[in-house]
């Protein structure tokens, strides 16, 4: 494992909370899942996040963050707000693993300005305490933290079947405990963030993993996706459990694409020759169109321009489609990078 140097934010509380900040490229904030600690973040589900500047944190309770304080979702929500202010991204993406849903959806809707999009990786829906898996837990840590620490592991982070690393297991019993795993248990299973998800505001892409260690089904994903206005769902129906499918990361990559400024889309992600047209006339270009591709090659966000220009996203979102088609690239970045060469942009 090789993990960053950790530092620490903050809290308003006065807790101190541990993260680790890393890589070059847009800002992404990584929302942590139960028990989750440095080392074992969560960020390896899919390559592609590694051409993000990338900010992970351990929740209070564990890791090296403060023990022994209280947990409740106000307090939860205040220590990942810490961590942005102290990384000091202004403009980013939120992307959370599992249980990391509560504490993502609440800061997108801390702070609807400065979030460029939601990535909500295998939700939950309220009452996930109430499976069976889940009530075994809680029985099991109240009374064995050891034996609970091995069977929580082994039951949560492998394939059927496929055996889970000794250092994964012997990682989580080194950075939790019975209690702060506990409070921190028993906060995430009453909260219940059904009436936040639908205000929110910010573009977001849901993750259903079909091959889930849980009972929880596509219901909780689609509901989610209806809940939540212009939510874009993904169904990963690869046969592991934590690495997303190829096709789950393509649709992650237009989606990041979608919604970041074109002038910080990974060098990475962009086509290996972008092949100019005469000029925007002749590609049939409308004056709109035109005026869209314009702002996009200035690095705006669909949302940005939707509200330059008075336009609802869905609109934006159709004249952008278009202008793909007509100029024959794939991503926002190729249209950015032919406007560039054609003189349209600077």
């Amino acid at each position: 494992m090789n993990t960053p140097p950790i530092q620490y934010a903050r809290s308003i509380d006065g807790a101190s909370i541990a993260y680790t900040g890393s890589g070059h490229g847009p800002p992404l904030m990584g929302v942590p899942s139960l028990g989750v600690t440095l080392g074992y973040t969560g960020m390896e589900v899919a390559p592609l996040l590694a051409d993000f500047r990338r900010g992970f944190y351990e929740r209070r309770g564990t890791g090296s963050s403060s023990r022994g304080t209280a947990v409740t979702p106000e307090v939860l929500v205040s220590d990942c707000l810490a961590v942005v202010d102290h990384l000091g991204f202004t403009s980013f993406h939120v992307m959370s693993n599992r249980f990391g849903q509560f504490e993502a959806v609440c800061l997108a809707l801390e702070r609807p300005e400065q979030v460029r999009g939601l990535v909500l990786n295998s939700p939950f829906a309220h009452g996930w305490a109430e499976e069976g898996r889940p009530k075994a837990w809680r029985a099991a840590l109240d009374m064995d933290w050891e034996w609970f620490a091995e069977a929580f592991i082994r039951s949560w982070g492998a394939n059927p079947g496929q055996p889970v690393s000794r250092d994964w297991v012997d990682h989580f019993k080194n950075t939790n405990d019975q209690e702060g795993f506990g409070a921190i248990f028993s906060t995430l299973a009453q909260w219940d963030i059904t009436d936040d998800v639908r205000r929110l505001k910010v573009p977001t892409l849901i993750i259903h993993k079909a091959a889930s260690a849980f009972q929880h089904s596509i219901e909780v994903a689609e509901s989610f996706a209806r809940a939540i206005p212009g939510a874009k769902l993904i169904i990963d129906r690869g046969p592991d459990l934590i690495p997303l499918s190829a096709a789950t990361q393509e649709a992650m990559r237009e989606f990041f694409i979608e919604t970041m400024p074109a002038n910080e889309v990974p060098r990475s992600w962009l086509p290996n020759d972008v092949h100019p047209t005469v000029n925007a006339a002749a590609v049939g270009l409308s004056e709109r169109e035109q005026e869209i591709l314009k702002l996009v090659a200035g690095g705006l966000s669909n949302r940005a321009i939707g509200e330059a220009l008075f336009l609802a996203m869905p609109t934006v979102a159709s004249h952008l489609r278009h202008i793909l088609d007509k100029l024959g690239v794939e991503n926002r970045a190729a249209a950015a990078a032919w406007a560039v060469r054609e003189g349209l942009a600077r």
